[in-house]
């Protein structure tokens, strides 16, 4: 199954929260910025969702796929609320960032194996 554009794009979002974070480590109590974080990966979350959404289609509603799917939109529906959380003041940022990774991480490993899976496989 081709995953290609799904793993750009989520590694694009992994990149630019990465920068964010050092970003607001350095000004902690800068609300704009937490506040332009949180827009700009919402945003990118969402070219995520619609990268995968066009992956899933391009696999030709493959037996396997609603199970894969479910995975994916669950997983990308946790890192979304993990962003949400960035622009409160009392956010604790070292905790979203690890549960961030935690989730992001896997996901793109998760991806890369659907790429190097085989179709029967996948048909199981």
């Amino acid at each position: 199954m081709r995953t290609l554009a799904t793993q750009m794009r989520l590694r694009r979002l992994i990149r630019v929260h990465t920068d964010y974070v050092e970003r607001l480590a350095a000004a902690p109590a800068d609300g704009e910025l937490a506040r332009s974080a949180r827009a700009r990966l919402l945003g990118l979350s969402q070219d995520v969702r619609g990268a995968w959404r066009a992956d899933l289609t391009g696999a030709g509603g493959a037996p396997g796929a609603a199970v894969l799917d479910r995975h994916v939109e669950r997983t990308l529906r946790l890192l979304e609320s993990v962003l949400a959380e960035l622009a409160r003041p009392a956010a604790d940022r070292r905790w979203l960032q690890e549960r961030f990774q935690d989730s992001a991480l896997p996901l793109l490993m998760f991806l890369r194996g659907l790429e190097e899976a085989p179709a029967e496989l996948l048909a199981a």
